[in-house]
């Protein structure tokens, strides 16, 4: 696929690149002070107007060239890396670490997410599919799964649609809410469940 950008200053102009027809509006405006700025709106054939964004992102993604492990502490931090077992080193959130495996592309390799102890939450956690032929697990305690537990109040505990190369190993999933599921899954995904309570 050849990437292409025209920055052009007239008043418009429409241009069809990549492997599908997208818009590019480019326009020159003015702003306080005289200043002129090039301003450029994207989308797709169906108007999404994040298609940019989302090209960029899969050409900015991370590629792996190992297996990796993110680390999920109850003392840890979203602002850490993830990849490292201590209090300054993990993730405070099941969600950070999808997200981050989420934005890599994880190539012929695999992604362990590695949560420990209980979790309670009001909101559930959202898999998410990546790129690469690998798989990401979120591995709890596979001897005792209930050693790593997420449970929800008010919400289903996990949510996917869509979603293909995920493993869920060792953990105990679950809501206390009447009407809510553990799982809430849909759009032809396909999870592998391994001990999971």
């Amino acid at each position: 696929m050849l990437l292409g950008f025209a920055v052009i200053r007239t008043e418009y102009r429409e241009e069809s690149t990549f492997d599908q027809d997208i818009r590019i509006d480019t326009y020159r405006s003015s702003g306080a002070g005289g200043q002129h700025g090039d301003a450029a709106g994207v989308t797709d054939a169906e108007g999404d107007d994040d298609y940019l964004l989302k090209i960029v992102q899969a050409l900015a993604r991370t590629r792996l060239t190992g297996n990796r492990t993110y680390y999920v502490r109850s003392d840890g931090s979203d602002a850490n890396t993830g990849l490292v077992n201590s209090a300054g080193g993990a993730f405070l959130t099941w969600q950070k670490a999808i997200d981050t495996a989420a934005g890599l592309d994880v190539g012929i390799y695999n992604v362990t997410i590695q949560p420990v102890g209980t979790w309670a939450a009001t909101a559930p956690i959202t898999l998410k599919n990546f790129v690469g032929s690998g798989t990401v697990t979120l591995l709890g305690d596979t001897t005792t799964p209930a050693n790593v537990s997420l449970v929800t109040t008010g919400a289903h505990a996990i949510n996917a649609s869509g979603i293909k190369g995920w493993v869920l190993s060792g953990i105990k999933v679950g809501t206390n809410t009447a009407g809510y599921a553990a799982f809430n899954i849909s759009g032809g995904s396909s999870i592998t469940l391994n001990g999971v309570e």
